[in-house]
């Protein structure tokens, strides 16, 4: 796991920035169903091995 799942302008590694995180908040405010189908399928799925 990264030490930030958020990237910084010194730390590149993390899995979004502000701009991103901008964008997912309005998906899960928008897109109920979508966002329900995609908590659900990565949830259920096998881990990787």
């Amino acid at each position: 796991m990264e030490a930030s799942r958020f990237q910084w302008d010194d730390y590149e590694h993390g899995l979004t920035d502000l701009d991103g995180l901008k964008d997912t908040l309005a998906f899960t405010q928008s897109d109920h169903s979508t966002l329900i189908e995609r908590v659900t399928s990565r949830s259920s799925s096998s881990p990787p091995r």
